[in-house]
C-alpha cells in the first residue's frame, strides 16, 4: 500500500504542477479588443480633414494609427494601452478635394470594437489630381 501511494504521488504531483503552470500562462483576455468612438470625422470642401476619437485598450496592447499618401506611410502614432480612456486627434489638409467631398468610412458617435491585429479604415480619399489618402487604426500587442 505504501509503495502504491508513492507511485501515485509520482504521477499526481507533476500532473498538478502542469495544470497550475498551464492556467497561470493563459492570458487573462483570450480575445482582447479596443473600443473606439469618433467625436469628429469629416472632410470639408476646403480640404480640411479632421478626425478626433476616444479609445480604451486592454492592458499590454496599443492602438496604432497609420496614415498613407499614395500607399506610402506618411505618419504613424501609438496610443497608450490600458483600461483608462484616452483620446487622439488628427487634423490635416488635402488639396484638390472633389465636390462634394467623399464621406468618411467611420460614423461619429458610434462605438467600434477592434480585435487584436484587426484594421479599422477611417478614410480612403482620392482627390481630383488622382492622389490617394488613407487612414486606419489597428490594435497591436505591446
Amino acid at each position: 500500500m505504501k509503495g502504491e501511494t508513492k507511485l501515485a504521488w509520482r504521477f499526481v504531483v507533476p500532473l498538478l504542477c502542469g495544470v497550475v503552470l498551464m492556467v497561470s500562462c493563459t492570458p487573462n483576455d483570450p480575445d482582447p479588443s479596443a473600443s473606439v468612438s469618433f467625436s469628429q470625422a469629416r472632410l470639408e470642401a476646403n480640404g480640411s480633414l479632421k478626425v478626433d476619437y476616444d479609445y480604451t485598450t486592454p492592458s499590454r496592447t496599443v492602438l496604432h494609427e497609420s496614415n498613407f499618401v499614395n500607399g506610402t506611410k506618411t505618419a504613424e502614432s501609438y496610443g497608450t494601452g490600458g483600461s483608462s480612456p484616452s483620446g487622439s486627434s488628427y487634423h490635416t489638409s488635402i488639396a484638390d478635394v472633389p465636390s462634394p467631398p467623399p464621406p468618411m468610412l467611420v460614423t461619429t458617435g458610434k462605438s467600434y470594437h477592434l480585435k487584436l491585429n484587426e484594421r479599422l479604415p477611417i478614410y480612403n480619399i482620392t482627390n481630383t489630381s488622382g492622389k490617394t489618402y488613407r487612414g486606419e487604426l489597428a490594435l497591436e500587442q505591446q
